[in-house]
């Protein structure tokens, strides 16, 4: 089906022609041909780069010229990012308004009423039907990416609960789910009540093989055959070096990051001594080192660039972590040693995807992962095969990765909800969707774990009753009490109110009690760290003077509480990843929580009437937010000026905001670092703040 003939805007037509785009591939002609443009909903279950997203852009396109909004639900930041990228770029011939919506979980974001294509996170989508959002209503078009992600134990329950409430809010929007890996899509397109399109169809072929003494082995029309392979030594060097020569790219997957580190090192000397852009990779290199500056992560991995390896993982920022996909989207880049996040992440194919053990962490990899992992090989445009390749370090492992993996169905997609019941129930109350007990019970009714037949009526009784015990729903009616309906907005998981509970009742604060609290929150997500052993002791004190079990987390909670007091008490990000081995993009998602959840818990604590306990933790959200000790929260709000230089100037005398609105240029420019133009903006920054009127340069 040619692109000229389908039956939308001729600019996005030539906007879609100008791409490359002539016409449609197989999967998308099928799903036009399903009624996709006619409103009908649709599970599309088809191979990573088949053209899922240009379905969901055709769809909007339809939904526009209904009068109705499109909510694209998406599981990441960066991933909301990218494909709100997309849809502006191909419609912008007809000034479609398009937003990407993450975090700020406290908000109906009542502004996006103006627009009409609403990129959000799970979670964002969590939180704008928790807020009762009005123009939620308005929504004719719900598009639920990676559908196969309710399998997680994290994601799945929001996906499931958000996806549930939308049907309900908006009952006869168009529903599109999407998926590279689903397997029960009877299931799964009944529960949404859409038509399955499924494809194997890919725009590059796939071949999946495991390599084991010289030879790849490789399943045909079911029958195991094999090919000889050139290597000597190392087959994970060969197999990459053979690749690169004959002009292609190469991805391997560790399943940590430590071995992702590992295989970086050992490739960079082999992959070093070919031809390469050498310019282009110095230039990305520097890039490297100017964004992590005296951060040895990134010094080391600045060091692998220019030999044309990177390895790429969650330990990183996300700006390195661009820098990276960048330069390995333009082809500069020969080889990327990632940990499997990044298959769920952007799109970032390759020729080869080589993955050396199959495992995740410390258990085997599930045929999904390991179906998402290998769907990465081949290019389009580039590639006419892509090449996965599984490594055997024997004849039974062998056979076992052919039966598993080659051989292997991806497991089913099971709902999660059953872990998060009681979460589930504050977020139904708070969209109002739910106002009774027969009400839930058909709430709970509509989810996928009511179809897949796992519903426990006995457990959601259980879980209404403990958060009867814990003061969030009144005990002598089904209503959230203020409490709750606090909790349910916030998003946060009702372990925190019990936190706050136990926070409120605490005749003294002090630093370490609160990141305690706030480390033990199920919201704050775990990092890859144990503090060193002097400082368990006072985090030990801390957790019994709150009154807290953690329930064998212990070194997980004070891993978190250690590296935020870092953080708060000014040590620098070089100190706390060089010395501290606290991994930068670990400290940033720590950062990001544990401000969040402050916040949060600020609120609560307000509620429960405990204000001075409120104000401490709101001063330690700000507090984390900028890294600093209490007295540089001032002149932290002032334009321009961050950690490290609040701390000149407060060691300067500059004390206050009004101490930077009065003072004389001059005086702020004895300040080191600190130039005649950041000092106009720090003047005028700080007099608006102290109502005293701005300045322009004098």
């Amino acid at each position: 089906m040619k692109v000229e003939h389908l039956p939308i805007d001729g600019a996005v037509k030539s906007r879609l022609r100008s791409m490359g785009i002539e016409s449609l591939y197989p999967p998308q002609e099928r799903a036009v041909e399903a009624g996709l443009l006619d409103g009908e909903s649709l599970l599309v279950s088809t191979p990573t780069a088949s053209g899922k997203t240009l379905l969901a852009l055709l769809a909007s396109i339809k939904a526009l010229e209904r009068g109705y909004k499109t909510l694209y639900l998406s599981p990441l930041r960066a991933l909301t990012s990218e494909k709100a990228e997309y849809f502006k770029k191909i419609l912008e011939p007809l000034n479609v308004k398009v937003a990407a919506v993450s975090r700020d979980y406290d908000s109906p974001e009542e502004w996006l009423k103006h627009v009409d294509i609403i990129v959000a996170t799970y979670e964002k989508a969590d939180s704008c039907i928790r807020h009762r959002s009005p123009w939620l209503r308005d929504v004719g078009l719900i598009v639920l990416d990676e559908v196969h992600l309710l399998s997680d134990e994290e994601r799945g329950p929001r996906l499931e609960v958000a996806a549930t409430a939308l049907m309900k809010i908006a009952p006869d929007a168009q529903r599109l789910g999407l998926s590279a890996t689903v397997t029960n899509h009877g299931e799964i397109s009944s529960w949404i009540g859409a038509k399955p399109i499924l494809s194997d169809w890919r725009p590059t072929e796939l071949r999946e093989s495991v390599y084991y003494n010289g030879k790849l082995y490789f399943l045909n029309s079911g029958r195991l055959e094999s090919e000889e392979v050139k290597v000597a030594g190392n087959p994970l060097i060969s197999l990459t070096v053979n690749c690169i020569l004959d002009g292609g790219q190469v991805m391997i997957y560790a399943h940590s990051r430590r071995m992702g580190e590992s295989y970086a090192h050992k490739l960079a000397e082999r992959i070093g001594a070919l031809a390469m852009d050498r310019e282009g990779l110095r230039r990305d290199a520097d890039m490297i080192r100017a964004e992590g500056r005296g951060l040895e992560m990134a010094e080391l991995l600045a060091s692998y660039i220019e030999r044309g390896v990177a390895f790429h993982h969650a330990g990183l920022t996300h700006q390195l972590r661009r820098i990276v996909e960048e330069s390995f989207l333009r082809r500069r880049l020969k080889v990327i040693c990632a940990t499997p996040t990044l298959a769920a992440g952007v799109n970032i194919p390759a020729r080869m995807v080589i993955i050396p053990e199959v495992k995740k962490s410390v258990k085997d990899m599930s045929v999904m992962e390991y179906k998402q992992l290998a769907g990465r090989a081949g290019r389009p445009g580039f590639d006419r095969v892509g090449y996965s390749v599984m490594i055997a370090s024997s004849k039974r492992k062998l056979t076992t990765l052919v039966r598993r993996y080659l051989s292997g169905e991806p497991e089913p997609v099971r709902s999660n909800l059953l872990r998060r019941i009681s979460w589930a129930i504050l977020a139904s109350m708070s969209s109002g969707l739910v106002e009774d007990e027969g009400d839930l019970e058909e709430f709970m009714s509509s989810t996928l774990l009511k179809i897949q037949g796992i519903y426990d009526q006995r457990l959601v009784y259980r879980e209404l009753d403990f958060l009867r015990r814990i003061g969030l729903i009144d005990p002598n009616s089904f209503e959230l009490t203020r409490l709750g309906r606090r909790v349910a907005e916030l998003c946060v998981d009702p372990i925190t109110a019990v936190l706050a509970r136990k926070v409120s009742s605490s005749k003294t604060m002090d630093e370490d009690i609160a990141l305690i609290a706030l480390s033990a929150s199920p919201d704050i997500s775990p990092i890859a760290y144990e503090a060193p052993l002097h400082m368990i002791d006072p985090f030990t004190s801390a957790l019994e003077k709150l009154g807290w079990s953690a329930e064998g987390r212990e070194m997980e909670v004070i891993g978190k509480a250690f590296a935020l007091k870092l953080w708060i008490n000014e040590v620098s990000e070089e100190t706390i990843s060089n010395v501290y081995g606290i991994a930068p993009g670990d400290l940033l998602v720590l950062k990001e929580n544990a401000e969040w959840i402050s916040s949060a818990v600020a609120e609560l604590l307000l509620v429960l009437r405990s204000l001075r306990h409120g104000l401490y933790f709101m001063e330690l959200s700000e507090r984390i937010r900028h890294g600093v000790k209490p007295e540089l929260l001032q002149l932290c709000s002032i334009e321009g000026v961050g950690r490290v230089r609040a701390r000149m100037l407060y060691n300067s005398g500059f004390k206050s905001v009004e101490d930077i609105a009065r003072a004389p240029l001059e005086k702020l420019l004895e300040v080191p670092r600190i130039g005649r133009e950041l000092a106009y903006k720090m003047k005028n920054s700080a007099k608006a703040s102290a109502g005293l009127g701005g300045e322009g340069h004098e």
